[in-house]
C-alpha cells in the first residue's frame, strides 16, 4: 500500500509538473506574440493613416514626403511606396528605377484583390534591397474601382534582432513561422523539427528533430491567421 501511493503520489506530481510546463509554453508564447507583433500592427495604422493623405492617395507632388512622415520613428519599417491600379509606383519614400512596376509579385497579386490590410510572405524587397514583409492596403476610388495600393516593407533583420532579445529560458527558441508551419525567422541556430503552428496555437505540441531530439513548443497568432509565433524548448531541459 505504501508502495502503491508512493506510485501514485509519483505519478500526480509528474503529471502536475506537465501541466506547469505546458502552461508556462503557452503563456510565453502568447505573451511574445503581444510584444513582436506591435510593428506590424504599427505598420497597418500608419499605411491606414497615410490612405487619408490626399498627397498619398493622389500621388501628388507630396506624395513622398507624405510617405516619409510614416517612416519616423519607426525603425522596424523599411520604406512606404504608393503604385496604381496597375502596379506601377507612383511614389515613394527611397529612390526607385523608373517603370518600376509591382505587379509580377505574388504579393501584389494576392494583396490586390483583398479588401483590407495584409502582409505577405518573406521577400527582397525591390526598392529597399532588404529582406522583408511586404504590408499591403488596396485603395479603391470613389465609384468603387480600383486605384492601386500603398505599400510598406517590415524589416526582418529588425524583426530577428527583436526575438534575439525576447524574454526566453536558456534552451528556448522563439520562431516565426506562417500557417504552414514553415520557419521565416528565429531566436537561435537549434535545429527544430517540423512545426504545426496552426495546430499547436493554445496547446502544447511536441516534435522529433532528425537528430532524434524531443522539443515541445506552443504557438500564438502574431498577425491573424497567416503569421504566428512558436515558442519551443528541448523535452530534457523540461
Amino acid at each position: 500500500p505504501i508502495g502503491t501511493l508512493s506510485v501514485v503520489q509519483a505519478l500526480a506530481t509528474l503529471d502536475y509538473s506537465r501541466t506547469l510546463i505546458g502552461n508556462r509554453l503557452i503563456t510565453s508564447a502568447l505573451a511574445t506574440a503581444g510584444r513582436e507583433r506591435d510593428p506590424l500592427i504599427i505598420a497597418k495604422h500608419v499605411v491606414m493613416t497615410l490612405s487619408e493623405n490626399e498627397q498619398v492617395r493622389e500621388a501628388g507632388p507630396g506624395c513622398q514626403e507624405g510617405l516619409r512622415a510614416g517612416l519616423l520613428g519607426n525603425p522596424s519599417l523599411t520604406n512606404f511606396a504608393r503604385s496604381d491600379a496597375k502596379g506601377n509606383v507612383l511614389c515613394s519614400v527611397l529612390p526607385y528605377e523608373s517603370k518600376l512596376s509591382l505587379a509580377k509579385n505574388d504579393y501584389w497579386q494576392r494583396g490586390i484583390t483583398q479588401s483590407a490590410f495584409s502582409i505577405s510572405a518573406p521577400v527582397m524587397g525591390e526598392i529597399s534591397k532588404r529582406q522583408v514583409l511586404i504590408g499591403m492596403l488596396p485603395l479603391t476610388k470613389a465609384d468603387g474601382s480600383k486605384d492601386g495600393a500603398i505599400t510598406v516593407g517590415i524589416d526582418l533583420a529588425w524583426l530577428q534582432k527583436s526575438l534575439k532579445t525576447a524574454r526566453k529560458t536558456a534552451q528556448a527558441v522563439i520562431a516565426v513561422t506562417d500557417q504552414n508551419g514553415k520557419i521565416i525567422i528565429r531566436s537561435g541556430q537549434d535545429q527544430l523539427p517540423e512545426l504545426n503552428a496552426v495546430s499547436a496555437e493554445g496547446r502544447v505540441a511536441q516534435g522529433v528533430t532528425q537528430d532524434d531530439t524531443v522539443w515541445m513548443y506552443a504557438s500564438a497568432p502574431l498577425y491573424q491567421q497567416s503569421l504566428y509565433i512558436v515558442y519551443a524548448e528541448p523535452k530534457i531541459i523540461l
